[in-house]
């Protein structure tokens, strides 16, 4: 059985890009199982994007982000947006709808590898699950009932879907915005630097490129210009300079790209507090960003009872429980990590940024020591208790929020 997973793995991250591991014990588990008895070839895909494929998500996710693109987006004529690896359309549909208040001409393009996904995105029906937490006037451009909702036939006319691998390639045309959100962390850190180097080569210059929450992954690319709002990490594109390359005619001529690593590059990660705790970890982190986030959540108190030293735990409950607006959750993990590991900067950090959502002052303190903690350490490094993110990126997370006024 375990040549059968290395062979699952090897061809899991070669046709879609994913690392086996990232989507935790349980589904990768039925993933290998699915597969065993399967020939690896183009037939294998389907069932593949069946158990590997995260169909999650909900309409106005993010509404801090989307806010940020209506502001960007709000004097470019004939704006565009990518909502990339969109899974069943509902990201693609709040582009639309928030965009829909601000612009009279704009254009929405959702895709994801999954046909049945796309199948339903356009569509355009939804049941209630995929509202939780809105009122109506939040989306008055769904038509409907408490139990089922359908697009309005305006927002319809602005959007589109198309079934598309991001391995494959930029698009052939140009965005304003691309929208990437919690998908990468799936990905192998080989397949993530090619994705990122296309959804690049599909942005206009200026253009503006948005990744989830959950996304920790340091983001190091020459096109790309890093910027912080508040709790909004987001990337521009700067112009292109290549002053020897002859003139091209299409608007989506791949960029000059940096070396990739090897074939199979070893995975970075922070190091984990305990053996034990890294592999339950893993698959809550999963199923956090999933429908069952509040499973995931109620996992990581029982893990805590176990395990109360356990910082990364509380790392992780405290960015789950802020994901979700549960602030005082969140400020009782995040605290419970300054606590356990004071001269750590990630803790600080987070435990400030909560706590500045909440209004307090304290939580400038808190940020301001963080920096303090991060002074000294090598920026290209992984930080401890952070997930993989690293001090470069944490200090330009900084910079947002202690820039001299």
């Amino acid at each position: 059985m375990s040549d059968h997973r290395d062979e699952v793995h090897q061809w899991l991250s070669t046709h879609l890009g994913i690392e086996l591991a990232s989507l935790g014990g349980h589904r990768s588990a039925r993933l290998v199982e699915s597969l065993a008895g399967v020939s690896l070839d183009a037939d294998a895909e389907s069932l593949a994007r069946d158990h590997a494929c995260v169909g999650e998500t909900h309409f106005m996710r993010h509404p801090d982000q989307l806010g940020l693109l209506a502001r960007h987006l709000r004097r470019v004529n004939g704006a565009s947006v990518w909502s990339a690896a969109c899974a069943t359309g509902e990201e693609a549909w709040s582009v639309a709808g928030v965009l829909s208040r601000h612009l009279s001409d704009f254009r929405v393009l959702g895709t994801d590898i999954n046909p049945d996904f796309v199948a339903k995105a356009r569509r355009g029906r939804y049941a209630s699950w995929s509202l939780r937490g809105l009122d109506p006037e939040d989306v008055p451009w769904l038509r409907g009932t408490p139990k089922a909702v359908e697009v309005s036939d305006e927002l319809r006319a602005r959007v589109d879907f198309d079934v598309w691998n991001l391995l494959t390639g930029p698009r052939t045309s140009r965005f304003d915005a691309v929208l990437c959100r919690n998908v990468l962390l799936y990905f192998t850190p080989a397949s993530r630097l090619q994705v990122i180097d296309h959804l690049v080569a599909s942005l206009r210059d200026g253009g503006l490129l948005l990744f989830g929450g959950l996304d920790m992954f340091d983001v190091d690319h020459p096109l790309l210009d890093e910027h912080v709002e508040g709790r909004i990490r987001y990337y521009v594109r700067r112009s292109e300079v290549r002053p020897e390359a002859p003139t091209r005619s299409s608007s989506a001529a791949p960029i000059e790209r940096r070396p990739l690593p090897p074939s199979k590059p070893p995975r970075v990660e922070p190091p984990p507090p305990s053996p034990r705790a890294s592999a339950p970890l893993a698959s809550i982190r999963v199923l956090a960003e999933g429908p069952e986030w509040a499973t995931a959540l109620e996992q990581l108190e029982a893990h805590i009872v176990q395990e109360p030293l356990d910082v990364d735990a509380h790392i992780l409950a405290a960015m789950v429980a802020d994901e979700h607006d549960l602030r005082d959750d969140a400020a009782a993990h995040a605290r419970a990590a300054c606590f356990l590991a004071p001269e750590e900067p990630w803790p600080q950090f987070l435990f400030g940024q909560v706590l500045v959502r909440r209004g307090s002052r304290r939580g400038l303190e808190h940020i301001r020591r963080a920096a303090t903690a991060l002074q000294g350490r090598d920026p290209s490094q992984p930080l401890p208790h952070a997930l993989g993110l690293t001090g470069r990126h944490l200090q330009r997370m900084l910079d947002g929020f202690l820039e001299p006024a």
